[in-house]
């Protein structure tokens, strides 16, 4: 188990990290305890609530299970094929979200231009005239990302379809940043109806650089936020909407836990 430095300030989505990586190397071997909280917080120089917070986030994701009174146990060794691809990126950027998003849905669009079904084409076409008309916002995001996970599916491409899904908290986030920033969305929305066309069309080229166009908006509409932690700027930007929510966790539930029909 590595120590870091004690000038380091480490937040929980650190410290649930450096555990994961305990779990994964064998430092914390399944089945068996991890250290008390007393250890962990004198290891990494933190409070006890922080390492509190970092295992109950463990235990929420099923890597330990909290035995009252026993202590904690690790409950599953992960693998990379396993691993939480968004715990990893948890101190992502929003210019990292969308170098991610142009490399899988430039490949998807391309795809779909080629593969699209009418059912998915209407899917899509649905997507946006309720998208267009929708006044909720947590709705709007909903919709947003529904179009995009259609295309995905349209590629025909599993492997590129779970790519993208895998990040759907990631693309929620981003969304809302956008979304809460006229200009962005402005410039960003008219968009999604001229790559729908170029799908429908079968023109893979012109749908590619569409999406990717799209996608690029935030290049230069976002501020020196661009390259902040995106959670961060996301509360901030959207904050109305994530106080209504309570959180900003449990405004992404929400939009996660209430597709389109």
């Amino acid at each position: 188990m590595s120590n870091t430095s004690s000038n380091t300030k480490l937040s929980v989505a650190d410290l649930v990290q450096l555990i994961e990586t305990g779990i994964i190397s064998g430092d914390f071997p399944l089945g068996e305890a991890l250290p008390g909280e007393r250890s962990f917080a004198t290891t990494y120089s933190v409070g006890r609530p922080l390492v509190r917070e970092a295992i109950q986030s463990l235990a929420a994701r099923g890597l330990v299970e909290i035995s009252p009174g026993r202590g904690t146990f690790v409950k599953q060794v992960t693998s990379f094929g396993q691993f939480d691809a968004v715990g990893l990126a948890m101190h992502s950027t929003p210019r990292q979200v969308v170098e991610a998003r142009v490399t899988i849905e430039s490949q998807t669009t391309r795809l779909a231009a080629a593969r699209a079904t009418d059912v998915q084409l209407g899917l899509m076409e649905a997507a946006l005239d309720r998208m267009e008309h929708a006044s909720d916002q947590v709705e709007r995001v909903s919709l947003d990302m529904a179009f995009h996970l259609t295309i995905a599916r349209a590629s025909n491409n599993p492997v590129l379809a779970a790519m993208l899904a895998s990040i759907a908290p990631l693309m929620a986030q981003l969304i809302m940043r956008s979304i809460a920033d006229g200009h962005t969305a402005g410039r960003a929305n008219p968009l999604h109806r001229k790559c729908l066309e170029a799908i429908r069309a079968g023109d893979a080229d012109l749908a590619e650089e569409v999406m990717v166009s799209h996608l690029r908006v935030a290049d230069s509409t976002f501020g020196s936020d661009y390259d902040e932690q995106l959670d961060t700027t996301t509360s901030l930007h959207a904050r109305q909407l994530v106080a209504s929510y309570g959180s900003l966790d449990a405004l992404v539930a929400a939009v996660l836990g209430s597709p389109p029909a």
